[in-house]
C-alpha cells in the first residue's frame, strides 16, 4: 500500500448539540454533505476513498 496525503476542507455549522456541514477534497473532489457526528466521520471516509481526480464537482446527499 502506498501512502498519500489528502487535503480536506471541512465546513461545520453548530446549532446547539447538532452539527452539519460539508467535507471537500481540496484537489477537486466531490462535496460531501453531512449531518451529525457519525455523518461527519462518514463524509471524511468517503472523501478519502475517492481515487485522485474522480468525481470532481459531484455532490453527495445527507
Amino acid at each position: 500500500m502506498e501512502a498519500r496525503t489528502v487535503h480536506l476542507h471541512v465546513d461545520v455549522v453548530v446549532e446547539g448539540s447538532v452539527i452539519s456541514g460539508e467535507v471537500t477534497v481540496l484537489e477537486g473532489g466531490p462535496v460531501r454533505r453531512f449531518s451529525g457526528r457519525l455523518g461527519l466521520i462518514t463524509a471524511i471516509e468517503q472523501a478519502l476513498n475517492v481515487p485522485d481526480g474522480e468525481g470532481a464537482g459531484s455532490e453527495s446527499g445527507f
